[in-house]
């Protein structure tokens, strides 16, 4: 046990702190934290010793002797001149208060000095112990590990990782190379580097091992290579840094702290698929140490690793300077074609890893990211030879890169230097397809740069290509992701507006069959048509392949706007045939479920078949009742009977309040939501005050429920869905009671008895009225049901 006391000035009282050693070892943070309480309680009577803090003690010592000694001398110098019998005192100059207390400081120094230098010296010998005990453990758990087992090895580093969070700060945690012999660290090496090559980025399991391989490699452990019996080092070798080549980029840290240990760059390892430590070098990009290797003559700018069991995607990676250039590794890059790398990277096997070229590298850099290094390193690529239409393993050229990476300005210096603009790939695919198929945003000055360079250069572009898949042209593309200002650029260049594809499908089939707008761009599209006086080209009733127009589509993707369109411009609804519940659920046609979020709703689509139904009946189609049970059930397929709110709308003064204020009509006078529910169990009153397809755009437009709590409006939408869907059931509930009963009852007699029926019995009754089995079963079925409604719901009103 040791204590310290110390006082500090005018201070009185004294403090201690009593440390035993064992307790030390036990727990050295609560020890710890003691001694910087005693060592830091009094700057002024006691200071830590740094180096910097000792060479202030000698200056100030030594200035403070020499002018003591000065003093002395001349005092001296004064008794053997005089002549005056006086003391010595008197003799002896006035010593002025700075000198004086210089003095005393040097007195004072050398007391902190002695007492400051007797408590550091416990205390590092304390911090000693601790060490000193921490690698006794680390021995002790060394000899007990199994190293034939990777998940014994795995524990112990573990039980590292927790030993370098508590002591590493303090210095206390030993170098691995002290415990563990090099054949027992390079296992530990190994494990390291495999853990972080499965892990992928930013994944905290890694931690761990990145955190040794930095230690390790601050420690200073170094890898020596190996000689055989001529004294010459042995190159054939699986080292760490081989496995490393597996890792995610991220980790690029973790393999720069493997090339550290393994120091010597005299010695290019290569592993049994030819993987040598250069390579991994420019894999990640450390340029410094892929140019000592070349200028050692180590290795060779042109190697390529084959492939092996464990590699990545299963191919092997694509030579050095593509991959450099991919990865944006541009001093790699520059550093390989100073030594000789083939510009064209033919130097591997046709694999299709392998058939990915520097330029076309380059080219899938986005938004131009390699156009600087394109003209500083490829200039005259047809002088050099570089191939400007080399395909890669899907065909595609730099040229399809490029444009699908939105890289304008090296779209314009392909095609000035001679790159083909109608090359496909081999999906069929042309470069005009690929600017169609982009799912960014509708931009068409890609198209225009794209169109502009080949006019520059005469290069002639084919508008109406074809693709594999479907046959569908550039055209078709830019409708079915519904690109609008691109399909107008199309049209203006010339494209064919009537051409059909290998399913028969016009572009009008294009943009009806997707659900990815409401209908607008239809209307878009007749008007350009129109104005470039294309519209008597197009067919309107044309069917597919299917026996389905695009009349047809519209419908079963209830886009109202697409169908008010075509039915505008003369669609034929004599011939037309209203859709089977198959197609209405048929995405066979959809090629991506992704589009816009209000479309997808279930409300606004469920709302919008009525407003398409509506539509339909105003233009001279007869909707009979099989059309209406199809329209039924897609209603009951929603799934919005079994959402029924509990949520009690008409109760709720909050939402009462705010109704009154939101209209669901533009016109005067305005009709508000609270008057919607009022009218909304008296279907004729209602349906003379708003139609279907105001409560469609009402539903659509959700920013005028932005006032109400997401609970209000679930519910409101629900209950405005389910009051437009009672109309249209009790439209045709009425015949179909009435016909069931054989017309016994008065028609009035009728609509009061199916008022009271809640939805969900109206469409079990249109249901039954629709089938067709027996008109007996039918109707005694019918009664059954409406019999028991009545019995049920005597005295209530509607639900």
């Amino acid at each position: 046990m040791f204590s310290v006391s110390n006082r500090s000035d005018g201070d009185s009282q004294s403090r201690s702190s009593s440390i035993d050693k064992d307790e030390f070892i036990r727990d050295p943070h609560t020890c710890y934290t003691i001694l910087d309480e005693w060592r830091l309680s009094d700057e002024d009577d006691l200071r830590i010793r740094t180096p910097r803090y000792e060479n202030e003690l000698s200056k100030e010592s030594s200035v403070s002797s020499k002018k003591y000694e000065s003093i002395e001398k001349s005092s001296n110098k004064q008794d053997q001149s005089t002549t005056k019998s006086i003391s010595r005192q008197d003799e002896l100059p006035k010593k002025s208060k700075t000198e004086t207390d210089e003095c005393d400081l040097t007195d004072f120094e050398s007391s902190k000095r002695r007492r400051l230098t007797t408590g550091i010296d416990r205390y590092e010998h304390e911090d000693e112990l601790v060490r000193q005990r921490i690698l006794d453990e680390f021995r002790k758990l060394r000899k007990s590990t199994d190293w034939k087992i990777k998940e014994k090895r795995m524990r112990l580093l573990e039980h590292f990782d927790y030993l370098y969070e508590n002591y590493g700060a303090s210095g206390q945690v030993p170098y691995p190379q002290a415990v563990f012999p090099p054949d027992e660290m390079e296992s530990l090496l190994f494990d390291s580097i495999s853990v972080i090559a499965e892990s992928g980025p930013r994944n905290e399991d890694a931690d761990t091992y990145v955190l040794f391989l930095r230690f390790a490699a601050n420690s200073g452990y170094r890898i020596e290579p190996a000689y055989d019996a001529a004294g010459r080092s042995i190159r054939q070798r699986v080292t760490a840094v081989h496995r490393a080549a597996l890792c995610h980029s991220y980790y690029r840290s973790a393999v720069r702290d493997l090339f550290e240990m393994y120091g010597r760059v005299d010695v290019n390892y290569v592993d049994g698929d030819g993987l040598t430590h250069f390579y991994v070098a420019c894999r990640f990009g450390f340029e410094d140490i892929a140019r000592d290797f070349l200028e050692l003559g180590r290795a060779d700018v042109g190697e390529c690793s084959s492939s092996s069991s464990d590699a990545i995607d299963a191919q092997p990676p694509p030579p050095l300077l593509t991959w450099s250039l991919a990865q944006g590794y541009e001093s790699t890059a520059e550093l390989l074609l100073s030594h000789g790398a083939d510009a064209n990277g033919a130097s591997c096997p046709t694999t299709i890893a392998a058939r990915t070229r520097p330029l076309h590298a380059l080219c899938a850099r986005p938004n131009d990211a390699g156009f600087d290094f394109l003209e500083r390193h490829f200039q005259n690529p047809e002088r050099r030879g570089i191939l400007l239409d080399a395909a890669d393993g899907l065909g595609n050229t730099p040229l399809h890169l490029a444009l699908a990476s939105d890289s304008r300005k090296t779209v314009g210096w392909l095609l000035k230097h001679g790159a083909d603009p109608n090359l496909a790939n081999e999906a069929g695919e042309t470069p005009l397809h690929v600017i169609c198929k982009r799912e960014q945003d509708d931009d068409e000055a890609l198209l225009k740069v794209f169109l502009k360079s080949c006019s520059d250069n005469n290069r002639t572009v084919l508008m109406d290509a074809r693709d594999n898949e479907a046959g569908d042209t550039a055209l078709h593309s830019a409708l079915r992701r519904g690109h609008a200002k691109l399909a107008e650029s199309l049209l203006r260049g010339g494209a064919d507006p009537s051409s059909l594809n290998q399913r028969g499908q016009s572009p009008l089939h294009a943009i009806c069959t997707t659900r990815r707008n409401d209908g607008s761009l239809l209307r878009i599209f007749l008007e350009i048509c129109d104005e470039l006086g294309l519209l008597g080209q197009l067919k309107l009733d044309a069917a597919d392949s299917r026996d389905r127009s695009p009349l047809q589509y519209a419908v079963a993707r209830l886009k109202p706007r697409a169908v008010e369109a075509l039915l505008q411009r003369g669609a034929d609804v004599a011939s037309f045939r209203f859709p089977g519940l198959d197609l209405f659920f048929d995405d066979s046609e959809e090629e991506d479920e992704d589009g816009d979020v209000d479309l997808k709703s279930k409300h606004v689509r469920v709302s919008g078949a009525l407003v398409v139904a509506e539509l339909l009946v105003n233009a001279g189609h007869q909707l009979d009742r099989r059309d209406a049970a199809t329209m039924m059930e897609l209603y009951a397929r929603s799934g919005l009977f079994e959402e029924r709110m509990v949520f009690d709308l008409c109760n709720d003064e909050d939402f009462i309040k705010k109704s009154l204020e939101i209209a669901m009509t533009d016109a005067e006078p305005k009709f508000s939501l609270r008057d919607f529910f009022v009218l909304a169990s008296r279907p004729r009153e209602i349906t003379e005050k708003i139609t279907y397809f105001e409560c469609y755009e009402f539903i659509a437009n959700s920013q005028k429920l932005s006032a109400m709590n997401s609970r209000q409006k679930a519910a409101c939408l629900v209950r405005i869905c389910e009051k437009m869907w009672r109309v249209f059931f009790h439209r045709f509930a009425v015949d179909c009671y009435w016909e069931l009963n054989s017309y016994r009852y008065p028609l009035v007699r009728c609509e009061r008895v199916t008022e009271r029926l809640p939805t969900e019995d109206l469409y079990r009754l249109c249901t039954i009225a629709a089938n067709d089995d027996k008109i007996t079963a039918k109707i005694d079925a019918a009664t059954t049901l409406l019999n028991k409604a009545i019995a049920r719901r005597e005295g209530m009103g509607i639900m």
